[in-house]
């Protein structure tokens, strides 16, 4: 990467917890021309960028360069990036393609800069279309969770260990920090004399950790591995006792994308997505980490459906890298100002029925602010008694890229609405989004993501309650919107996020959470569902119905972005229309809704 530096008049590239510039020293806040900062610490983030105010930051881990850039305000750097790619962290075991995406996005951005003077800096911080983050992810391709034990075998002949010898790993930094006095207590106080210790990393502990305590048969240490999916696939069971405040901690992840069961700690994402006892074990003492070690190596069954549950909560939650590279090589295509490489296009469909026109607008105002090219947005009218005109010159002054659509066969039928309005689209995907919901600005990239990755996905929302906001402020990312926006308490039991979704579909009644204010798949996919089930009339159900048959069929769920439902007054016979409705369902599928 250092070769790249060549684009820049000063290139920093900022390493925790301290910074050590590729070349040169770090400027005061006065010099000019930092144009790209690298940064790989958690560490003093904020302060640094106020400092350096550099017209580039590409960062690595959670996310919080970009974050902390955003929330900055008085400037607004050319890229924020958040590169989380699991399970590649070397350069040069980066994909090919993803690697060429980046050089050429760092040469744009190096030769764009150069040509730009220093009275001119401004206007480009100033452009938020070039405003990203970019979740981490993890390899998801393969294997199949029912491959696990095919994979263990060849995995310990490789490594010359038996199949009877019970197989705790490691894998991560040898340092302190990663938990390793955690690693040790949990391993000899509670794992049976017969089992191994297999260690997958280096660092400055690994003398302690392999010999220490006169065990020196019951540890093996791999070294670094090139393809750590070796220590995986041995292991019976993974220890990932970090102890710092992680930002993405890859190893649980990576362990569920091999569907090995995983005792960890509630550091990074773990608590957003694992469930203690459904998809990890989590546990924060060290008794506890043991506890848990002791109980999954006794009960091999309940450690096998632990893995099987944690690769699905991943898989539900969207973390697949592919993902991820996709959404890498689109932001290069923008900046470089050319059509997006296997971009499909996106229909977004809106029932409405008597408009609150200024949630409305809100929500338009939130679609036009999207970084993903959308083919069209369809506002389809329900052909309620209120003024379908004054709608339309509203909307034809107001929005004019809008599309607007009159559905006359049935009243108060949300779903004849959307059934129109997905007969109206012409996108590769249809977003079937509530009126009254706002999006992040890169909410229907990431919508768009998955379902380029995933043909047969269902995308759903979680949700949070809003009031409706004033106006509709200037919000690049989603962190910075829930800071913005007015939150509203859920009501019991109707809050929707990561955490609960991905317990949902491991959960007896997935369909009873998979559903929402956005629902998004193919046009397809949709179509072949048979569209909505007309007989639901007014409030409630319908969307449960459509999640209900998706599922059936064959529909991988995943969790997308947040929908932000702006607060308004209930229908009066809301109540009894959900009674019905809910009727109505039991007869059609025999379960509860």
């Amino acid at each position: 990467m250092a070769g790249l530096s060549a684009h820049y008049e000063t290139h920093l590239l900022i390493r925790q917890p301290s910074a050590h510039p590729v070349h040169g020293r770090i400027p005061s806040p006065a010099a000019a021309g930092v144009h790209f900062v690298h940064v790989c610490s958690e560490n003093g983030v904020a302060d640094l960028l106020k400092a350096l105010s550099p017209d580039v930051v590409i960062g690595e881990g959670s996310g919080r360069a970009g974050e902390e850039a955003a929330a900055l305000g008085r400037f607004r750097p050319l890229v924020i990036e958040s590169v989380r790619n699991a399970a590649r962290t070397r350069w040069e075991r980066i994909d090919a393609g993803f690697r060429q995406g980046l050089c050429e996005l760092l040469a744009f951005c190096g030769q764009r800069l150069a040509d730009v003077a220093a009275a001119d800096r401004p206007h480009w911080w100033a452009d938020e279309s070039r405003v990203a983050v970019i979740a981490n992810g993890v390899p998801l391709a393969e294997p199949e969770p029912r491959d696990r034990f095919g994979r263990r075998r060849a995995a310990r002949r490789e490594l010359g260990l038996t199949a009877e010898v019970p197989v705790v790993g490691y894998v991560g930094r040898l340092v302190a920090y990663k938990g390793l006095e955690q690693v040790a207590d949990a391993f000899f106080q509670h794992a049976p004399q017969s089992a191994l210790l297999l260690v997958a990393g280096a660092g400055p502990e690994a003398e302690a950790l392999a010999w220490g305590r006169g065990a020196k048969r019951r540890v093996r240490v791999l070294g670094y591995l090139d393809d750590p999916n070796l220590a995986y696939d041995a292991a019976d069971v993974i220890l990932a006792p970090s102890q710092t405040a992680e930002g993405f901690f890859r190893v649980p992840f990576e362990a569920a994308g091999r569907a090995v069961p995983c005792v960890t700690t509630p550091v990074g994402d773990v608590p957003v997505v694992f469930q203690d006892g459904t998809s990890a074990a989590v546990a924060t003492e060290a008794a506890g980490l043991g506890n848990a070690l002791s109980h999954l190596l006794t009960h091999p069954r309940t450690a096998a459906r632990l893995g099987r549950c944690a690769r699905t909560a991943t898989e539900v939650a969207g973390l697949d890298e592919r993902v991820m590279q996709q959404r890498w090589l689109w932001l290069v295509d923008a900046l470089l100002g050319r059509p997006w490489h296997g971009a499909p296009s996106v229909s977004v469909v809106l029932p409405c029925g008597r408009p609150m026109r200024d949630q409305l607008g809100n929500t338009l105002e939130s679609l036009r602010r999207q970084t993903y090219p959308l083919r069209e947005v369809i506002v389809v009218h329900d052909g309620s008694p209120s003024d379908a005109r004054a709608l339309s010159v509203w909307l034809s002054e107001t929005f004019p890229d809008t599309r607007l659509v009159r559905q006359n066969r049935l009243q108060n039928c949300r779903s004849a609405t959307r059934n129109e309005g997905m007969e109206a689209a012409g996108g590769d995907l249809i977003v079937f989004l509530d009126a009254e919901c706002l999006l992040a600005r890169d909410a229907l990239e990431r919508v768009a993501a998955g379902l380029a990755v995933y043909d047969d996905a269902l995308v759903v929302p979680q949700r949070q309650r809003i009031e409706p906001p004033r106006e509709l402020g200037a919000c690049l990312l989603e962190p910075a919107m829930k800071r913005w926006l007015s939150l509203v308490p859920e009501i019991r039991g109707s809050a929707k996020d990561t955490r609960r979704l991905c317990a949902a579909a491991i959960g007896p009644r997935p369909w009873a959470a998979f559903s929402g204010p956005l629902l998004a798949l193919r046009r397809e996919a949709a179509r072949t569902l048979g569209g909505w089930d007309e007989g639901y009339r007014g409030w409630g159900v319908e969307d449960t119905d459509f999640t209900y048959r998706a599922l059936r069929a064959g529909l991988r769920p995943l969790v997308g972005p947040v929908a932000f439902h702006q607060e308004h007054p209930v229908e009066k016979d809301q109540r009894g229309s959900l009674a019905r409705n809910k009727r109505r369902f039991v007869r059609r599928h025999g379960v509860e809704p």
